[in-house]
């Protein structure tokens, strides 16, 4: 005689898991420690589901025949403390589907707790059977009627379930939020420059492009004592962000502005201003925490109209061909939908 098993093999779990943060090296640890830990928790084997958004998680789980049990996983540090959170959640929700009674135990308990009628007579068995026939067959179909129009209810709910599920994980598309941030450029070897802050709004598309509106307010450094110049301009950029977590961005755009420069009573004119327009090319780094997003990294900008501040016909500060700087952004994600 065979006796079989009372727990399910790691061949009896299938896992599907889509996430793109983690490395093949990564997602295949996790399947195989998740087949291991789900098989010593069910008796006949099942499914689990992994989507991923950057770091954060939907996991959902069921054993074979039953139904579906999910949980969300919230942002991790590292892909390494998000292996070990969806190991953690996969076993909860194993815990959690074996506490819920099957149906055919329900029934079977039901069954099991209806005392047996005392047996008639044989003298009865005829006159009882043919009373009891007619409000039997009414129950019935009344039970009958009432199961049918519950199972497509049963199954539209299960699929409404699913669907919520499935939606509920999905990666945002589309987002947008404002952000915050600071740049310096470096225009000569003689320590002309320009910095100052800015502040703008970004939407994230598709495909991982987000684009981008900033107004910037720069001061003039190395200009010397005699004038004051600042720049006022607004930077249009679309970039791409890839990656682990979409870490990585490169964009390209344009800008427009004007610079103002004013000098000391004693010198002439007073107060001048001329405008400027030019492109962008800019990369960043950035780390991300929920809704937030700090990056940080290289702009490479061309100048067309390039303004040039003199004094006594002496170039004190110029807007050059082309600058190099640096700028820190600090954005957050206010709206989102998919």
């Amino acid at each position: 005689m065979f006796v079989s098993p009372a727990w399910g093999g790691p061949g009896d779990i299938a896992v599907r898991i889509n996430c793109p943060v983690l490395s093949e090296v990564s997602a295949a640890e996790f399947e195989a420690r998740a087949k291991v830990d789900m098989s010593a928790r069910t008796a006949r084997g099942g499914e689990l589901e992994v989507l991923c958004d950057h770091l954060a998680a939907r996991i959902r789980w069921r054993e074979r025949g039953g139904a579906w049990f999910a949980r969300s996983v919230p942002p991790t540090a590292t892909p390494a403390t998000l292996v070990d959170a969806l190991l953690v959640a996969s076993k909860e929700l194993a815990e959690e589907a074996s506490r819920e009674p099957s149906v055919a135990g329900d029934a079977a308990k039901e069954q099991g707790a209806t005392p047996d009628p005392t047996a008639p007579s044989a003298a009865d068995v005829s006159d009882a059977a043919d009373s009891r026939r007619a409000p039997d067959r009414a129950r019935e179909t009344s039970r009958t009627g009432e199961g049918s129009r519950d199972r497509p209810a049963a199954r539209e709910e299960a699929a409404s379930s699913d669907r919520a599920g499935t939606l509920s994980v999905a990666p945002r598309e589309w987002a947008w939020g404002v952000s915050l941030g600071t740049q310096a450029a470096l225009f000569s070897l003689r320590g002309t420059g320009m910095v100052g802050p800015s502040v703008g709004a970004f939407m994230s598309l598709p495909a991982g492009f987000v684009a981008s509106l900033a107004g910037e307010y720069d001061v003039a450094i190395g200009a010397g004592d005699i004038v004051a110049v600042r720049m006022a301009s607004a930077a249009a950029v679309i970039a791409a962000r890839f990656g682990p977590a979409q870490a990585f961005e490169v964009g390209v755009g344009g800008l427009v502005g004007s610079v103002f420069v004013s000098s000391e009573p004693t010198y002439q004119p007073s107060s001048l201003s001329q405008g400027y327009w030019g492109g962008i090319v800019r990369a960043r780094y950035a780390l991300r925490w929920d809704v937030w997003r700090v990056g940080i990294g290289p702009d490479l900008r061309f100048h067309g109209l390039r303004p040039e501040v003199a004094v006594d016909r002496a170039a004190v500060w110029g807007v050059p061909e082309a600058s190099v700087g640096v700028a820190l952004e600090v954005s957050r994600e206010l709206y989102g939908w998919r």
